[in-house]
């Protein structure tokens, strides 16, 4: 038998409350409170799936329990109730990701509609999100792994494929992955989806990236941002002819590793659950980065070994020849061949000089 889906249903009257739990409870495991702080306690006790909130309560209204809700679980789904519509009002619920804003009296099919709705963008989002988790358990494992990272190449098509992934999930227009490289630089190296290259990889743009990088949040770019900086990027993102973006630095531990930036054709096409879905894919990238980092680190150990090694053998073989027969020629001879079979070298020049001549060229 199909789990019903539980529904929280907090208004501060008696009548409302109860006239929706009529409406609901025969499809649904319906739950009411009438205080804030009690719907609260119901949210961390037994999670609801969905949420009625009403706006206009005395002790603790319904944004503040609308922001409370997400705080502890960004999947739960609300949908506001209020009979004093307000613009400002819809507008601020609206930002903090409710599925629906009903205003009252509303009628059943009204109430089914924004019921059905909701749940419906619950199970995309959970479903999406628990596929991402065995993603990144997935580069978890083969980032523990350092000896066996990938090869550049390797790396590129893994970090393609999954920038491809997040653009639907962020339901973005283009996506870009930015990595250091040096200090105080930037790379634009992966470009996904409907992309307009020019300005993509400005000094200007990518050092005020290296900013929002040093800052290690994720940053939400729109023509309403308020700090100066993020105006100047609006502007930047205009010209590129974007109207929005979101930006997610790279971090593994106090590490900077790049910035995974999203952009939008119009600012509110951006996902209310933006920071979330970002904050997976930016995890997974930066996984990707340090298995391919590690790799790095252990092919270049490998090739110093080899060269100790061959200078090591080098010098043995200084030392034999010298010890054998205290010759030049043959001396240079033997060590124009180490240098040859141990570090490739095709040729190289000896010049001497002593008191009583000029330099003398030794050729091998």
């Amino acid at each position: 038998m199909e789990k019903k889906a539980r529904i929280l249903v907090l208004d501060d009257e008696l009548g409302p409350r109860e006239a929706l739990r009529m409406v609901l409870k025969s499809h649904y495991e319906v739950i009411t409170a009438s205080t804030g702080s009690e719907a609260l306690d119901v949210v961390r006790r037994e999670p609801p799936d969905l949420a009625f909130l009403d706006i206009q309560m005395r002790e603790m209204n319904g944004l503040e329990v609308l922001k409370a809700i997400k705080s502890i679980d960004a999947n739960i789904e609300v949908i506001m109730m209020t009979a004093y519509a307000s613009l400002e009002t819809a507008r601020e619920a609206m930002s903090h990701g409710v599925s629906e804003y009903l205003i009252k009296p509303f009628s059943k099919s009204e109430i089914e509609q924004a019921v059905n709705k909701a749940l419906d963008r619950r199970e995309a989002n959970t479903g999406q999100q628990k596929e991402v988790r065995t993603l990144l358990e997935q580069m978890r494992t083969l980032a523990d792994t350092s000896a066996q990272g990938a090869s550049y190449l390797d790396f590129i098509q893994n970090a393609t494929g999954l920038i491809e992934q997040s653009i639907p999930a962020l339901q973005a227009t283009a996506a870009v992955l930015y990595v250091t490289s040096g200090q105080d630089k930037l790379l634009c190296e992966i470009i996904s989806g409907r992309e307009r290259h020019r300005g993509l990889a400005e000094e200007p743009w990518c050092k005020a990236l290296i900013t929002v990088m040093a800052g290690g949040r994720p940053v939400r770019l729109t023509p309403d941002a308020s700090e100066f900086l993020l105006r100047d990027m609006v502007e930047h993102l205009e010209s590129m002819g974007y109207k929005g973006g979101v930006l997610f630095p790279i971090l593994a531990g106090q590490d900077a590793l790049g910035i995974l930036a999203f952009f939008y054709e119009t600012a509110s096409a951006i996902p209310s659950q933006w920071l979330e879905q970002g904050q997976t894919f930016r995890n997974l990238l930066a996984l990707a980065i340090r298995a391919h980092q590690r790799y790095q680190s252990s092919q270049q150990e490998a090739s110093q070994q080899a060269q100790r090694v061959a200078q090591l053998s080098i010098l043995r073989e200084i030392a034999r020849v010298i010890m054998d027969k205290l010759d030049l020629q043959d001396v240079l001879l033997a060590i124009g061949e180490q240098l040859q079979a141990g570090l490739g070298y095709t040729g190289f020049h000896v010049w001497l000089q002593d008191k009583n001549s000029e330099g003398v060229d030794h050729t091998l």
